[in-house]
């Protein structure tokens, strides 16, 4: 009884999304029962086959974590992606630390025309970090491809200079095996929480934002509670949460 009623759960927000936070399909499907059946098997088999286990070892284990900055009252712990020649690091935010659009414009957008973008450039970066501590993050060109997978072919738009940024889908499926879950599911703050963060249901994890396209421009690849990537959900969808990234000198 409890998986059907998490399974109409899901259609209720499924059908919320699509009208309030989906791509630009317009197209009215016909909706038959057996579509429903068939909407509800898929559903099924992915919660019975592809949930997370939250009794595992936490997300996130294998990597080193760091303490940088302070966000709403809480230090920011950071789990190190990457390091280069010159012991520069690539961090990403361990928690999801906010809750924000991808953009607010209701227009076609790209990372660099993105409000997100903005924000986490103004904003987020004067109020996280001290100026010694702005002094240590490198300013960084960061490349935007196109949303190829899934047979799609969105643009990317071009590159951009930031200090501040989100994951690409590349750099998520690379650095947290995200096609396969392994290390891309998310908690969020506690002030995320208080902001209203989508937890589906019982769920510890969130939905958190890329950089990349979705399945068009008024969408943005997302990674989902589940840990696996989304492409379908707008760009103006108010409740997924941020986790900055961004390189630092050691």
């Amino acid at each position: 009884m409890k998986s059907m009623r998490k399974v109409g759960a899901i259609l209720l927000c499924s059908a919320m999304a699509w009208s309030v936070f989906g791509c630009v399909d317009k197209t009215e499907p016909e909706i038959t029962e057996s579509t429903t059946d068939a909407v509800v098997s898929d559903i099924q088999d992915r919660m019975n086959e592809n949930a997370p286990d939250e009794s595992a070892t936490e997300n996130n284990a294998e990597f080193e974590t760091i303490t940088f900055g302070t966000y709403q009252g809480e230090a920011i712990e950071w789990i190190v992606l990457d390091t280069d020649a010159d012991g520069n690091l690539f961090v990403l935010s361990k928690y999801a630390l906010d809750v924000i659009p991808y953009d607010t414009t209701l227009t076609d957008v790209t990372w660099e025309t993105c409000t997100l973008r903005q924000w986490l450039n103004s904003d987020f970066y004067n109020a996280a970090f001290s100026s010694e501590e702005q002094s240590r993050i490198i300013l960084s060109t960061i490349t935007n491809p196109d949303m190829t997978e899934y047979g799609l072919n969105t643009p990317g738009g071009n590159d951009t200079q930031d200090y501040i940024f989100c994951l690409s889908f590349d750099e998520a499926v690379e650095y947290l095996d995200a096609l396969n879950k392994t290390n891309s599911r998310c908690e969020p703050t506690e002030y995320a929480i208080s902001q209203n963060i989508f937890l589906f249901e019982d769920s510890i994890y969130c939905h958190w934002w890329l950089r990349s396209p979705g399945r068009d421009n008024r969408c943005a690849t997302n990674i989902s509670y589940d840990g696996y990537p989304e492409t379908y959900t707008g760009t103006e969808a108010p409740l997924y949460g941020v986790r900055p990234a961004m390189w630092i000198t050691p």
